[in-house]
């Protein structure tokens, strides 16, 4: 009889044994995997959206604002101007950098000019006419030759006059018409020499567009001018020699007269709106050498701004203390201009005790100092990256942990 146990298959030494426990703890820890990586990843987005915030902050910050930040010019950058008076459509200051001799830019209601590429800005206005005019090439005029111009032909005199860009002869008048941040300007051909008195008119400025004007008479000798100035409420006059001697005064629109008289090289400017000269300075400073003698015309503010400026009736004659052998040599036109002379001075004697009302602030104030902002924050923040870096690291590792 076959032996029963033939037909029973050996027992396996080896036995599989299932675990719902081991596999319920598998799911338990992919689900909190992927937890942790969405943590992460918030966390990491959460970081990056914060750092942002905080450098748009600080990028605001150090945008100057209006009207505290206005400064004429910038604090240790005199080649620059931010002006808030007014300020662009945003609130924001108009930078204006002096990159062009003669450009003209206006800062916390001041006019300032460009005397030289990158220098710095300066509100001696005749700085600007002087960098941008010809010099006189003819001789020279002493004030006993006398010298007229009442601008009554339909041309500027060349045989008198270097002549500049948009100077014409109006209605009798001299005419210049500028644009924003341009020059024009008429230059005697021969140079005033020794003591004189200059008189002449500034009957009208007028503006078109957003902005200030002005009109600049400067007698300029090598890097030294003297400089007459008026603006659409200032009239006023800067002596540019080893510093800068200025003084202004307000004034109402209309015709204005001026009277400039050198004497032993000393420079007194008055002017009139009514029937009597007013006394605004006796300036400090000397120029003894012979001078340039020019009329010009500024357009100052917005690009869009034009200024047109007139001049008439110049008397170049002596002045009233004139040496008896100037007076002697006196030619007929010189005589002839002498009346208008000794009404002037006359008149100036009586009016001397207007130097007080005259005496008004100096134009080259500045704007209000700004407060130093936080410099934004730009390019890689470290420690973003390495953040962003450790938090990649745990989700690789708690994938890895999960399989």
């Amino acid at each position: 009889m076959p032996d029963q146990n033939t037909n029973q298959k050996a027992a396996s030494p080896f036995e599989i044994v299932t675990s719902k426990k081991s596999k319920s703890f598998g799911k338990k820890g992919v689900l909190v995997a992927v937890l942790v990586v969405v943590f992460l990843i918030l966390s990491v987005v959460a970081g990056v959206l914060l750092v942002r915030q905080r450098q748009n902050i600080q990028e605001k910050a150090a945008v100057p604002v209006c009207p505290a930040d206005e400064q004429c010019p910038v604090t240790g950058n005199p080649s620059h101007l931010r002006n808030c008076t007014p300020a662009q459509a945003d609130g924001s200051p108009d930078e204006q950098v002096c990159n062009r001799v003669g450009k003209i830019g206006s800062c916390g209601g001041d006019e300032y000019c460009c005397p030289s590429v990158g220098g710095a800005w300066t509100t001696d206005m005749a700085k600007c006419a002087a960098a941008t005019a010809s010099p006189g090439t003819g001789g020279t005029l002493v004030c006993s030759a006398g010298f007229s111009e009442t601008f009554s032909s339909s041309t500027i005199d060349t045989t008198k006059w270097h002549v500049g860009n948009n100077a014409s002869i109006v209605s009798g008048q001299l005419s210049m018409v500028i644009k924003s941040g341009e020059t024009s300007g008429i230059t005697m051909l021969n140079k005033l020499s020794g003591d004189f008195s200059v008189t002449f008119d500034s009957p009208s400025i007028a503006v078109t567009g957003q902005g200030g004007n002005g009109m600049v008479v400067f007698m300029a000798a090598n890097q030294y001018n003297f400089g007459v100035f008026r603006g659409v409420s200032k009239v006023g006059g800067n002596i540019a020699t080893t510093g800068n001697d200025s003084a202004s005064v307000d004034i109402t629109s209309g015709p204005v007269s001026f009277k400039v008289e050198r004497k032993s090289g000393v420079f007194t400017l008055w002017y009139k709106t009514t029937a009597d000269y007013v006394l605004v300075k006796t300036f400090t400073g000397t120029i003894t050498d012979d001078v340039n003698f020019t009329f010009s015309g500024l357009a100052l503010g917005a690009t869009s701004n034009t200024a047109t400026v007139t001049y008439d009736n110049l008397v170049v004659s002596c002045p009233a203390s004139a040496t008896a052998t100037a007076t002697a040599t006196a030619t007929a036109t010189a005589t002839a201009t002498a009346t208008a002379t000794a009404t002037a001075t006359a008149t100036a004697t009586a009016t001397a005790t207007a130097t007080a009302t005259a005496t008004a602030t100096p134009t080259g104030s500045s704007g209000t100092g700004a407060t130093p902002r936080p410099i934004p924050v730009t390019g890689t923040d470290w420690p973003t990256v390495i953040a962003g870096g450790v938090g990649v690291l745990v989700i690789l590792a708690s994938i890895l942990i999960a399989l």
